[in-house]
C-alpha cells in the first residue's frame, strides 16, 4: 500500500478540491482529542463504566473536530454559492486548512471576501444556538449532556476566536476587506489591521494578567499565546 508523498485531490466540496498528503495528512487530532477528552471524562465521572467512558469521549471528539470540519466546510459552500470557490482545502493531520493561492485576489470583490470569511463564524454560531437547545434537552451528569456541552463550548470559542481581526483568520480578512469596500487600498487596509493587531495585544496581554492572578492557566496561556501572535503582527513580523 503506498501513501501520497505530494498532495493529492481525494474529492471535492462544493467546487473545491480536498487534498491529503502524507504524513502531514494522518489524523493525528482525532486520536489525539479522543483520549484528552475521555481522560476529562473519566476525571469527571469516575462512576461512568469505562466503555461509557469512551463512548463519550468519542462522540465529543467528533463533534469538536466536527465543529472546524463543517466551519472549512461553510466557507466552501458561501464561495461556491457567490461563484468564487476557493483554491484548495488541505487536511493537516487531520483538519482541514483553507488554501487561496492569490491572497489579494482582485478578481473577487471584497464583499465577496468578506461573505467567504464570514460563512464559517456564521455557521458556529448557528450551531452554538442548536448545542444551547441540546444542553436544555439533555439531563445534567448524563453522557449527552456532556457532549452538548463540548458543542456549545467549541463552536463559541471558534466562532469567537475567528471574529479577531487576525490576519489569516475570518476576522482579518472582514476587517481588511470591509476598509478596502470603503475606499481604502489593499495597502492602507494592511496597515490598519497591524495597528489594531497592537491594540488587541494590549487587551490579551491584561487577559493573560488577570487570568494568572486568578488561578486559570488554560484562559492565561491562550490569552498569552493570542498576545504573542497580535504583538508579531501588529510589527509586521508576521504577514498574511
Amino acid at each position: 500500500m503506498s501513501f501520497p508523498t505530494e498532495w493529492q485531490t481525494v474529492r471535492y466540496f462544493f467546487g473545491t478540491p480536498l487534498k491529503v498528503r502524507f504524513p502531514q495528512s494522518i489524523p493525528a487530532n482525532q486520536w489525539i482529542w479522543w483520549g484528552v477528552l475521555t481522560w476529562d471524562n473519566c476525571k469527571r465521572h469516575p462512576q461512568r463504566p469505562f466503555v461509557l467512558r469512551l463512548w463519550t469521549g468519542f462522540w465529543s471528539m467528533v463533534v469538536l473536530l466536527g465543529s472546524e470540519w463543517c466551519h472549512n466546510l461553510a466557507h466552501a459552500a458561501v464561495a461556491r454559492a457567490i461563484g468564487k470557490p476557493m483554491d484548495e482545502i488541505h487536511v493537516i493531520l487531520g483538519l482541514p486548512r483553507v488554501v487561496y493561492h492569490t491572497l489579494n485576489d482582485t478578481s473577487v470583490t471584497p464583499r465577496q471576501h468578506m461573505l467567504r470569511a464570514a460563512a464559517g463564524p456564521l455557521f458556529n454560531l448557528l450551531a452554538l444556538a442548536l448545542a444551547w437547545v441540546g444542553r436544555r434537552l439533555t439531563r445534567p451528569d448524563t453522557p449527552a449532556r456532556d457532549i452538548a456541552n463540548v458543542a456549545a463550548i467549541t463552536n463559541a470559542a471558534i466562532a469567537g476566536a475567528g471574529m479577531l481581526p487576525i490576519p489569516g483568520i475570518d476576522g482579518g480578512a472582514m476587517l481588511k476587506w470591509g476598509l478596502v469596500a470603503k475606499g481604502r487600498s489593499i495597502e492602507q487596509a494592511d496597515r490598519v489591521v497591524r495597528k489594531t493587531n497592537l491594540g488587541l495585544c494590549g487587551g490579551m496581554a491584561g487577559v493573560c494578567a488577570v487570568a494568572t492572578r486568578r488561578r486559570k492557566p488554560l484562559i492565561a496561556v491562550l490569552a498569552g499565546l493570542l498576545a504573542a501572535l497580535t504583538l508579531a503582527v501588529g510589527m509586521g513580523w508576521i504577514k498574511e
